[in-house]
C-alpha cells in the first residue's frame, strides 16, 4: 500500500560534480570544501521545498556490468585533465560519503551497478510505497522514469511528466530507451552515424520498425536490441540491483553544528530544518 512518505534519490556522481562546480572557490584551513558545501545546500534546499522523508545515495562502482555485453561502454568518455579538479573530486567524495555516514543516509552501492540502475530499480519496485519520487540529476537518461509522481531534481528546477511531454510531444517516457538507442547518449550507449536528436525524435514517433531502420541506415534488429538494453534502467540483462532498506535519519542537531564549525560552513537554519523534517 501506498504511503504518503516521499523519497529522494541522488545521483552521486551527479551530485559531487555539480557541487564542485558551483563552489569552486571554497575551501577551510587549506582544504577544499565546496563540493560538501554544494551537497549539503543542494540536499537540505531539496528536503525543504519538496517536503522530502527519505533520501537513498546511489553510487557507480565498477566493472560495469555494461562492458560484458558492449566493451566500448563509456569507453569514449573525456578524462579529466585538469589535475586540481581530479584532487577536488578526491577530496570531495571523502567528505560528503563522511556527512553521509554521520546522519546514516542510506546508501546503494554495488559491484557491477550504476547509480542509474539503482534509481532505476527502485522507481520500478518500490516506487508504489511512496506518494512521490525525486531524482537528484541531470541526466536525461532517466526520462524514461517519469511518471505523474517521479520528478527529476535539475539545475534549472523540477522536471516532470508534464515537462517531458511538452518538450517531446507524442514520444512517452517509455519511447525514451528507443530513442536513445537511435541517437545515443552520453552514458556509453552509441547512435547511429549521422542520427542526431531531431531525426530520432521523428523516427520514434512516426513508430518507424526495426525493418524501415535497417532499410534507411543498415543498422540490423538485434543491434537496435543490444542498444535499447544498454539504456534500459535498471539494466535487464542481470539480475536486479540490490535496493535494500531507505531507513530513517539519525539527526542531532549539536552533532550537525559540530560537523558544520569543522569544516567551516555557516550553520544555517534551513539545514536544521530540512534534516529535522528527515528525523520525525
Amino acid at each position: 500500500m501506498k504511503d504518503r512518505k516521499k523519497v529522494l534519490l541522488v545521483d552521486f556522481n551527479n551530485l559531487l560534480y555539480r557541487s564542485i562546480y558551483s563552489h569552486e572557490g571554497l575551501s577551510h584551513k587549506g582544504t577544499f570544501t565546496g563540493g560538501l558545501f554544494g551537497a549539503m545546500d543542494m540536499i537540505s534546499s531539496t528536503v525543504n521545498r519538496y517536503a522530502v522523508d527519505r533520501i537513498l545515495i546511489c553510487d557507480d562502482t565498477k566493472p560495469y556490468f555494461r562492458k560484458r555485453f558492449y566493451d566500448k561502454y563509456k569507453a569514449d568518455r573525456k578524462k579529466e585533465e585538469d589535475e586540481d579538479r581530479i584532487a577536488r573530486a578526491a577530496i570531495s567524495r571523502k567528505l560528503i560519503f563522511r556527512f553521509f555516514s554521520e546522519f546514516r543516509f542510506s546508501l546503494a552501492k554495488a559491484e557491477g551497478w550504476e547509480a542509474d540502475d539503482f534509481i532505476g530499480g527502485f522507481c520500478r519496485e518500490a516506487a508504489y510505497r511512496y506518494s512521490n519520487i525525486f531524482i537528484m540529476s541531470n541526466d536525461s537518461d532517466f526520462y524514461q522514469l517519469l511518471t505523474g509522481r517521479i520528478f527529476l531534481c535539475k539545475t534549472g528546477g523540477l522536471y516532470g511528466k508534464a515537462n517531458y511531454e511538452k518538450d517531446f510531444p507524442g514520444i512517452t517516457p517509455r519511447d525514451w530507451t528507443r530513442c536513445i538507442a537511435l541517437k545515443g547518449s552520453h552514458n556509453g550507449v552509441p547512435g547511429i552515424k549521422g542520427v542526431g536528436d531531431k531525426t530520432a525524435y521523428k523516427a520514434v514517433l512516426n513508430k518507424m520498425t526495426d525493418k524501415e531502420v535497417f532499410q534507411k541506415w543498415r543498422v540490423r534488429r538485434s543491434d537496435i536490441k543490444a542498444r535499447t538494453d544498454l539504456a534500459t534502467l535498471p539494466f535487464p540483462l542481470v539480475s536486479d540491483p540490490p535496493l535494500g532498506t531507505v531507513r530513517s535519519i539519525n539527526y542531532n542537531a549539536a552533532r550537525f553544528q559540530e560537523f558544520c564549525d569543522e569544516f567551516g560552513i555557516k550553520f544555517r537554519d534551513e539545514y536544521h530544518k530540512a534534516f529535522m523534517k528527515l528525523a520525525t
